[in-house]
């Protein structure tokens, strides 16, 4: 567990080059105030190798940094419990070779660009739209297990949900408004 604000404060200022071999980082405190969130988005764009990134509490963080998608090798994604993040940035959906994303109960919408996280093998979602856009989660041809959880307005899946080729699980937690699998 790391200290944020002796980690962005103290470390990275005085040691910025000794961190690109970092393959993975866990927040764990709250990222709070301007100048936290410009060191963390200074800081992520220091781990080039950056493979896992977490961040484990409700922060005041609202949004990534639109430039998450330089992260090349980022493999797994976590904001399952920062509830303030209500939209994906564009540039999240260069991450090519992610391969497990946890999404926060504030996103409003997943796009249907999640169409290009063409490895996306697990996909834990909740979202407040009421139906899941066509050509998005539906084009993932490598995702295996899909966890729907908490969509309290969800009432349709997408369309082109026999897209998924590879799907192994498909679990559905709690969405009230669940009309349909399909429509």
């Amino acid at each position: 567990v790391l200290d944020s604000d002796s980690f962005f404060h103290k470390t990275l200022p005085k040691f910025p080059n000794n961190f690109h071999q970092v393959r993975s980082i866990v927040f764990a405190d709250s990222i709070m105030g301007p100048t936290c969130k410009t060191d963390f988005e200074k800081c992520l764009l220091e781990f080039k190798h950056l493979r896992s990134l977490e961040l484990t509490n409700d922060s005041e963080l609202e949004d990534f940094p639109e430039r998450i998608g330089a992260l090349k090798h980022l493999r797994y994604l976590y904001f399952r419990s920062n509830a303030k993040i209500k939209r994906l940035p564009k540039s999240i959906f260069k991450l090519q070779n992610l391969q497990a994303m946890f999404t926060g109960e504030g996103l409003e919408e997943l796009p249907k660009d999640v169409r290009y996280m063409i490895s996306l093998r697990l996909l834990d979602l909740t979202t407040k739209q009421k139906r899941l856009q066509e050509g998005g989660i539906g084009c993932l041809e490598c995702l295996q297990i899909l966890f729907i959880s908490y969509c309290e307005n969800l009432e349709n899946l997408c369309e082109d949900m026999q897209g998924l080729k590879s799907l192994r699980k498909l679990i559905i937690v709690r969405c009230d408004s669940l009309i349909s699998l399909q429509r």
